[in-house]
């Protein structure tokens, strides 16, 4: 069961805009925009090229030190994709982007009990404003840690701050119906089809349901 990070959300798009940044975080931002891309079309060279730049312009801020830490956790340098995220953490103690992208790391390198630490610390910023994904994200790094009474609470809290969550309505789905829990399954699986249709995942679900409850 893989772990969604906050790169692959669209919730964890900075909220700053260009005239919130100085010139050189302004030209980190374009070379980060950039480097993500590539990243995502799997071009690592263009991406390392304009994380470099990124550096160049704003070794500091914080879009630039997560961009840097990200791309050597793909290429496999754990260890500096680690020293990366602690920089972050030391320069941005109180940013909750941040403090959610390195409980995730944490948990892909299974230490769950200090990712835990840190989403929560995320989500208890005053100002953070991507509850939801930090929900999620502690939602499934607590299934990866088979601890399914807390995994249950983080993708119910995750769905209180986003109830069209489709992974979080799928995976809470998962728990009631391993659970037995019928009801619970069935109407979360409802809800998930009103939102999103007879998906692969919903069918499976669906005969799932039908095996184990009826």
């Amino acid at each position: 069961m893989a772990l969604v990070t906050c790169w692959f959300l669209v919730g964890c798009v900075s909220k700053q805009t260009p005239h919130s940044l100085s010139s050189q975080q302004a030209k980190a931002h374009a070379r980060i925009a950039l480097a993500v891309g590539y990243l995502k079309q799997g071009n690592f060279d263009k991406a390392r090229a304009n994380i470099d730049k990124a550096v160049e312009h704003a070794p500091s801020y914080f879009h630039t030190q997560l961009t840097q830490a990200h791309y050597f956790e793909l290429v496999g340098e754990v260890d500096k994709a680690k020293q990366l995220y602690q920089d972050a953490i030391t320069n941005h103690p109180n940013n909750g982007d941040v403090l959610n992208n390195y409980a995730a790391f944490l948990c892909k390198q299974q230490k769950y009990p200090l990712a835990d630490k840190y989403f929560n610390q995320a989500i208890a910023l005053p100002r953070y404003t991507h509850l939801a994904d930090s929900y999620e994200n502690a939602g499934l790094c607590a299934l990866k840690a088979q601890q399914l009474s807390s995994a249950t609470y983080y993708f119910e809290r995750a769905l209180d701050y986003r109830p069209n969550s489709e992974k979080s309505l799928l995976q809470l789905t998962q728990i009631h119906l391993s659970q037995q829990s019928c009801f619970q399954a069935q109407s979360l699986l409802t809800r998930y089809q009103q939102l999103y249709g007879a998906t692969s995942s919903a069918l499976a679900l669906s005969d799932a349901l039908a095996s184990e409850c009826h």
